[in-house]
């Protein structure tokens, strides 16, 4: 939107455009909020953005959050991954961690960026008795 053209007010944009994004049928809003990204350092900043925004809907995993998340890994650009790693850190633990989710965090461990698979590798998948 019109705030993206002022380089100050980009972390606030992220956080508008990650709070409009439709958790029902994510994918386009994700992908404009990846569009944002100007500079490797806006990664964090989206990565929790995301991770803010889907925890606040906190509705059903869908197919369709399956989707976006597959092709985001397939992207494999530093924003796509952190975004990933927002929504499979909100879905992992929901869904217990099925192998489908378990698969997707372990693609980000493996990662072409360093960053990404580090913080992939931060994300806790089994519970310690």
């Amino acid at each position: 939107g019109a705030l993206a053209a002022y380089p100050s007010l980009r972390d606030m944009t992220l956080t508008v455009a990650a709070r409009a994004i439709d958790w029902r049928d994510p994918e386009l809003d994700v992908d404009a909020v990846i569009a944002l990204v100007d500079e490797p350092l806006r990664c964090a900043e989206v990565r929790s953005a995301i991770g803010r925004s889907i925890a606040d809907y906190g509705g059903e995993i869908t197919h369709e959050l399956g989707v976006t998340v597959d092709a985001l890994l397939a992207d494999q650009s530093l924003p796509a991954g952190a975004a990933a790693l927002g929504i499979i850190s909100w879905a992992g633990p929901r869904t217990g961690w099925t192998p489908l989710w378990q698969r997707r965090i372990r693609m980000l461990r493996r990662h072409p960026s360093p960053t990404i698979a580090s913080w992939a590798c931060d994300v806790v998948t089994v519970r310690l008795h």
